[in-house]
């Protein structure tokens, strides 16, 4: 029961700098890179340090806009080095009218952990959404986000496949409110040690965010959001 029963505060910071330029009327290219920091107030979760660098190629049509190009990551955790990642990732956007689009966004990514080797594979994710402006000031999306992991071991190694509701609105004050449902269903391959039997999840989601565009300052706007999560799983670990 000591386990199931936590809680503690938490501070994220991050900054990301970033330069383009274009290759031709058509093409442009962009390079970044990312510090994010996670600092908790309880030693049930290390601090973490994430680094991020990445490259992309972007084309945009009439009618459509492709991205793409190598990512890499390392994370720190407590100073240690946990997980290193590299990779490609890629986003293309179609317009199917002057209010839908068709989005897809896909990453595969190497990974290692030093350390931990059991945990050394693989992890490919994606998503296949489409907005639906139902009035200039308010937007449906549905999303059908995937992923799959594999790992040494293969009770690490899992596919995950969902479905994600957002509806996003702005009132005429300006108040701005959004609100996100998601479902998923995680199957792991191998069984669970000492359970003997594969990890099945079935997690969801609901989020609420508020924000206004007059609360914020040289562009940057806050957002109040609170989410509430919930996972069955047949291992009574997770």
């Amino acid at each position: 029961p000591a386990w199931r029963a936590a809680g503690g505060g938490g501070l994220n910071l991050g900054i990301t700098a970033w330069h383009g330029w274009d290759l031709s009327k058509a093409w442009r290219a962009t390079v970044s890179g990312s510090v994010d920091r996670k600092l908790f107030d309880t030693d049930l979760r290390p601090d973490e340090t994430e680094l991020g660098l990445r490259l992309d190629f972007s084309r945009k049509g009439r009618k459509s806009t492709l991205t793409f190009g190598p990512r890499f990551a390392l994370l720190f955790q407590d100073g240690d080095k946990v997980r290193r990642q590299a990779g490609l990732g890629g986003r293309a956007i179609w317009r199917l009218g002057p209010r839908t689009a068709l989005t897809f966004s896909g990453e595969w990514l190497e990974q290692s952990f030093p350390g931990s080797p059991h945990r050394d594979g693989h992890k490919a994710t994606g998503s296949l959404g489409l907005s639906w402006m139902l009035s200039p000031q308010t937007m449906l999306t549905l999303g059908l986000p995937f992923e799959r992991e594999k790992a040494q071991a293969d009770h690490l190694s899992h596919r995950d496949l969902g479905l994600a509701v957002g509806l996003q609105t702005r009132l005429d004050g300006g108040l701005r409110l959004g609100l996100d449902l998601s479902v998923s269903g995680n199957r792991y391959d191998g069984p669970y040690p000492l359970f003997g039997v594969a990890r099945k999840d079935e997690v969801s989601s609901l989020r609420l965010s508020i924000s206004h565009p007059r609360i914020g300052w040289r562009g940057v706007m806050p957002e109040f959001s609170i989410t509430r999560k919930h996972q069955d799983s047949n291992i009574p670990l997770h």
